[in-house]
């Protein structure tokens, strides 16, 4: 067997699929390796032909998985060769199979087929290096005419500014940003140009129907791509939809990536921690790219009676209950005389823990409190 692989096993939200396979692609081409990639059976579903990201892009050329079904094969990592044909995500004792980066491979592996499921750590730390691999990527038709359908919308005449604003909308370890975060740099973006917020098109992308009413609020000319918005707090509207066929998951991806190109195009954009924000910016490779680096994960998950969800909580969950208020992301910490309630790190409400019922106007203080920093 002459020819040589790169084959790409990743399992992310589109925007970390799409940074593994920048990498992938970099390292093929310095290493003059094929380009294989298999995403079928991920978060976006499975084709028949197993090729799935040619449903994408039309190019640059990506072999099918069939061209690996040779038993042969020599495989780097060497755990990786008896699961070549297994879904993205594969879980096998003892083993990891899914951190297998490009710099990880040896400099001297003359492996017919090189597994790549990570992103290139120098991704984050060198983006410019990466920037021309990523707009080599050229997306089929119906994406490019759907991006520049949303841009005339938006009015080309108008400065644009494209936010990406991961909300999580009740994912377990994602903390939303604050919003205010966001427009203090719109604005002051703004100012800087001589315009008001009528002058500037905004283009809004984002997990949450209330993110999107949010800036809305604040920005007349307020734009999104056409999506079905799972409700407030329900939600990843990507990850974990056992309720969604096939079709229905392609349909996902396309307006993954409607979304990232258009900001990719838009004049100015202020993107969030994460691996959508990074390949927007990879595609953007402009200087004045925004991004937000705030702390994204909660990781405190080691429940006590001293600290829980608020949904457990007897006093504090069962008064947001009746109110009908999501608890996502509201956590209850007893302290010395106190029963605190938190949104992930921040305090929005304390009472003596000798409290038994929470009156009317505590519950609107609360409420208050929440709504200030979730959006919805």
């Amino acid at each position: 067997m002459n020819a040589k692989y790169v084959l790409v096993k990743s399992y992310y939200g589109l925007g970390g699929d799409l940074c593994v396979l920048v990498g992938a692609m970099r390292f093929a081409k310095q290493t003059g390796r094929e380009m294989v990639v298999d995403w079928n059976g991920g978060l976006y579903g499975r084709t028949p032909s197993g090729n799935l990201i040619n449903e994408y892009f039309e190019s640059p050329h990506y072999l099918t998985p069939s061209v690996l079904k040779d038993q042969s094969l020599n495989v780097f990592p060497p755990h990786w060769k008896p699961y070549l044909d297994a879904p993205p995500l594969t879980y096998a004792k003892d083993l990891d199979l899914t951190v297998s980066r490009p710099e990880e491979v040896p400099p001297d592996c003359h492996a017919d087929c090189v597994v790549i499921t990570r992103d290139s750590r120098r991704m984050t730390r060198c983006p410019e290096d990466f920037a021309a691999t990523a707009q080599s990527l050229r997306p089929v038709e119906r994406i490019r005419a759907r991006v520049e359908a949303m841009m005339a919308r938006m009015g080309r005449s108008r400065p644009s500014i494209g936010i990406h604003f991961r909300h999580g909308n009740g994912e377990r370890k994602v903390i939303p940003p604050d919003p205010r975060w966001f427009r203090n740099r719109i604005n002051a973006r703004l100012r800087s140009l001589g315009l008001e917020p009528n002058q500037v098109s905004l283009l809004v992308a984002t997990d949450c129907q209330g993110v999107l009413e949010y800036f809305a609020r604040h920005y007349p000319n307020t734009f999104a791509t056409e999506k079905i918005y799972r409700s407030n707090g329900s939600g990843a509207m990507h990850v974990g939809r056992t309720d969604l066929n096939d079709e229905q998951k392609l349909g996902l991806a396309d307006e993954a990536l409607v979304d990232m190109y258009a900001l990719a195009d838009c004049s100015y954009f202020v993107g969030s921690k994460g691996f959508f924000s990074l390949f927007v910016k990879l595609v953007r490779g402009k200087r004045h790219t925004l991004l937000y680096e705030g702390e994204r994960l909660f990781n405190q998950y080691e429940f006590t009676d001293q600290f829980h969800p608020a949904v457990r909580d007897p006093l504090l969950g069962a008064a947001l209950k009746r109110a009908r208020q999501p608890l996502d992301g509201l956590f209850v910490r007893i302290e010395a005389d106190r029963r605190n309630l938190y949104y992930y790190h921040d305090i929005v409400f304390s009472t003596s823990i000798n409290t038994v019922q929470i009156s009317a106007d505590e519950l609107r203080t609360m409420t208050r409190a929440i709504i200030d920093r979730r959006t919805y």
